[in-house]
């Protein structure tokens, strides 16, 4: 099962390579998911793999310690497979799982956006709200983060 689904990813990302060759490529949300004996398969799809895309959504579960362990395993996994290749990971203002769509609180939003920035040079921050949201604290936190970095 794990060397179909290591050669399907595998054909996706030549696909990919073929028609965006100039384009940073990986996958989003393999790490922190694998198993220790699939590293080795890991570390052979990582070779194709410009960088890393962690999903590091909230689950209404999460505390800072948690959501931080989630990140440090994303991170040590990284380095398995691939030493010094970049990490991005994906944040979501909003909840996943039972509460899902709920904005997470403010603090946790920005504790996400300060240890997230110094353990990658980048993020990519998904999705943002519904249409018709009354909800924008996330956005005051994230100007307020762009602005002076906290």
């Amino acid at each position: 099962m794990a060397e179909r689904r290591f050669r399907k990813l595998s054909t996706l990302l030549t696909w990919t390579r073929e028609v965006a060759p100039h384009k940073q490529i990986g996958f989003w949300d393999l790490l922190g998911n694998t198993s220790r004996r699939y590293y080795p398969l890991g570390r052979a799809l990582a070779a194709h793999e410009d960088a890393f895309f962690p999903g590091l959504y909230t689950s209404s579960k999460d505390s800072t310690a948690s959501w931080q362990h989630r990140l440090d395993q994303s991170l040590a996994e990284a380095r398995q497979f691939a030493p010094g290749k970049p990490v991005y990971p994906y944040l979501w203002p909003q909840c996943r799982g039972l509460h899902a769509g709920q904005y997470i609180p403010p603090a946790l939003w920005s504790y996400e956006l300060q240890a997230s920035s110094k353990a990658a040079k980048a993020v990519v921050l998904w999705g943002g709200g519904s249409h018709g949201s009354s909800n924008t604290a996330w956005v005051g936190v994230l100007k307020r983060f762009l602005a002076h970095g906290s």
